[in-house]
């Protein structure tokens, strides 16, 4: 039954869009990742830079999209207390299963993960040689994970 309110329907399908921002950050991040040598002059050392540039975009619109979502989620957990007997705010159905708070704690995790990652790659922007580029994109690693585990706590609270 609430899995068909649409503002569900819209947390879930937005979660779900960015999941695949994140597959394909990581996708282009990963080469990144194995390769990233900035003193070389090599094409494909160009070529990763301009994947760097890529990935972070995909990066930072994610950590906006997060931002827009995590009071979208209060206010949807907020219009749910109408249908949960008992349950009167945003804290009262967050309670209602055991899927709640950690979904809530996994939602405000991810945001302050990617919050880090954006201080990190500005710091990194501020450098001429780039120097914490695999360091970003290495933390990017378990915010990814981070993010599959809010989808799917998410779905189980749902």
């Amino acid at each position: 039954m609430i899995l068909t309110v649409p503002d569900v329907l819209a947390l879930l399908f937005l979660d779900l869009l960015s999941i695949v921002l994140g597959i394909v950050a990581l996708f282009t991040a990963l080469p990144i990742l194995k390769q990233w040598n900035f003193e070389s002059t090599a094409s494909s050392q160009y070529t990763l830079e301009k994947r760097a540039f890529l990935a972070a975009l995909l990066i930072s619109f994610l950590l906006l999209l997060q931002l827009g979502l995590l009071p979208f989620y209060v206010f949807t957990l907020d219009k749910l207390s109408v249908l949960l007997p008992g349950a009167m705010c945003a804290a009262g159905v967050v309670g209602a299963n055991d899927f709640g708070n950690p979904a809530l704690a996994v939602r405000i995790a991810v945001v302050f993960g990617l919050g880090l990652w954006l201080a990190l790659h500005r710091m990194d922007l501020n450098h001429r040689t780039y120097p914490h580029t695999r360091r970003k994109f290495r933390l990017f690693l378990p915010l990814f994970a981070l993010l599959i585990g809010q989808f799917f706590l998410e779905v189980s609270y749902f």
